[in-house]
């Protein structure tokens, strides 16, 4: 795919991102955010999104680790649709520790008053 760099723009990268994770053709989808000359917010949510949609939740949280610790001098912040699949992610993994620390982030953020994301909370502790 060495062929796109330079020649799309970050949202031309996310839709072809996000069709790739649509068609359920994760190979292709995870080589292309890897060859993404700039990783923006919503090409990081459309990654995790679609991991998370396809039950890949380990996928989803190892990349939402990648996308918080930042990578290339450049960190990204969560928002709501990244915290929404997140949260997911951590309820179907057990992963219950880093999601009262996402919960935590929601919280001193002020992103909680999203009724998504409290419906993925009460899912997440209910599991």
């Amino acid at each position: 795919m060495k062929w796109l760099r330079g020649s799309l723009k970050e949202n031309a990268w996310t839709a072809m991102l996000s069709g790739y994770m649509r068609v359920r053709d994760f190979g292709k989808a995870l080589l292309l955010f890897e060859e993404m000359p700039n990783r923006d917010l919503p090409s990081w949510n459309a990654v995790i999104a679609g991991c998370t949609q396809n039950g890949l939740f380990s996928e989803a949280i190892s990349l939402l680790r990648k996308m918080v610790m930042g990578e290339k001098g450049r960190r990204n912040r969560p928002n709501q649709v990244t915290v929404v699949c997140s949260l997911s992610a951590c309820g179907h993994t057990g992963k219950f520790q880093l999601g009262k620390s996402i919960h935590g982030y929601v919280y001193r953020n002020g992103i909680g008053n999203d009724f998504l994301v409290a419906n993925v909370l009460i899912e997440m502790y209910g599991s």
